[in-house]
């Protein structure tokens, strides 16, 4: 049992290190590029054992980390004030207090007009891209969400919109799969 133990949690690390330091986006591709070549799957460590190894390769304690949180965190701030009137909600590794410079910032706003949403965006000076990601909301129930992808001083944010009358319908969390901590 011990043996196995160890297994999941050399893969979580191995998986966390492409995150960090590969720029591997997805805790599923991460995981398949860790066990490519394990005979078996059944050491796949879970997402949140996942992030807490990216916790671990964090260093909290260093001042410069801390500070490029705290920036962070000041222009998510910044952003969610200018979408005040959508009930902003941020999703991500920052919910979690990880922060990865490659990492886009991801804010869930309820409206139901996207178009007033890009015309705030556009009237403070942001260009935006349109996007769309999968999200699952539980089983069997999975919906494509459009957005917009834009660049905050050097960070990249995602604005995903959501229905005003879907603010109780929050998508499943990959890491935890549970609700979304919003």
């Amino acid at each position: 049992m011990d043996d196995i133990l160890a297994q999941r949690s050399a893969i979580a690390l191995q998986c966390a290190k492409y995150i960090c330091f590969d720029r591997v986006k997805s805790f599923a591709f991460a995981k398949q590029k860790a066990t490519k070549y394990l005979p078996l799957k059944s050491f796949n460590p879970s997402n949140h054992e996942i992030l807490e190894q990216i916790k671990l390769l964090q260093d909290h304690g260093d001042a410069t980390y801390c500070n490029k949180l705290k920036v962070r965190v000041k222009a998510v701030l910044k952003i969610m004030s200018l979408l005040k009137n959508h009930d902003p909600k941020l999703f991500g590794l920052l919910t979690y207090n990880v922060f990865l410079e490659h990492d886009s910032n991801e804010l869930h706003v309820f409206s139901d007009n996207e178009v007033e949403v890009l015309n705030l965006l556009i009237s403070n000076g942001l260009k935006s891209r349109n996007i769309e990601k999968r999200y699952r909301f539980h089983a069997g129930d999975q919906a494509i969400m459009y957005g917009y992808e834009f660049e905050y001083h050097g960070s990249d944010y995602q604005i995903m919109l959501f229905e005003r009358r879907q603010v109780s319908r929050v998508p499943i969390c990959p890491i935890l799969q549970k609700r979304m901590k919003r």
